[in-house]
């Protein structure tokens, strides 16, 4: 930590020191200061900073999962729907869409309304359900059965 925002040498002081990531002056100069602050490391957990933008002191920092730090980077995609800001992946286990399709999805312009609703196409076949929040959720008419009769008269099965 030290080394990456003070040290022009270290590997990573341009993700860090170079983008003006310091360390707080009392845990820069005292480990105690930091222990106080922080307490010791819990298992299955790392520092992490809330703001990515800001540096390493008591109120921007929080021992977290890799999970929380993976989802805590500059390079997460966040989508605003109904008034609530989530990274894509989370907003992909939300909906129950594949993240590959979501981002596909917002690559291709779709508004985010229509890229976390509209039901997912499996090649020319539709779903008979998809997910919606988590809940599953009927389409209506389509049942399959006009796809099973055309696939029947043309042999493919």
């Amino acid at each position: 930590m030290l080394a990456r925002c003070h040290n022009p040498k270290a590997p990573d002081f341009h993700r860090y020191g170079g983008r003006g990531i310091l360390v707080c002056a009392s845990w820069k100069v005292s480990f105690l200061a930091f222990l106080r602050d922080m307490g010791m490391r819990p298992d299955g957990k790392t520092l992490d900073r809330i703001n990515n933008s800001n540096g390493y002191c008591k109120e921007n920092c929080r021992w977290a999962t890799v999970k929380l730090q993976h989802r805590n980077t500059r390079q997460n995609k966040f989508l605003t729907y109904q008034g609530e800001t989530l990274t894509m992946t989370e907003w992909a286990e939300r909906s129950g869409i594949k993240y590959k399709a979501l981002k596909q999805r917002i690559r291709n312009g779709w508004p985010v309304e229509r890229a976390l609703t509209e039901r997912v196409f499996v090649g020319r076949r539709a779903q008979s359900i998809y997910r919606k929040f988590g809940q599953r959720v009927p389409l209506g008419p389509f049942d399959g059965e006009k796809y099973r009769q055309k696939q029947l008269l043309l042999g493919h099965e």
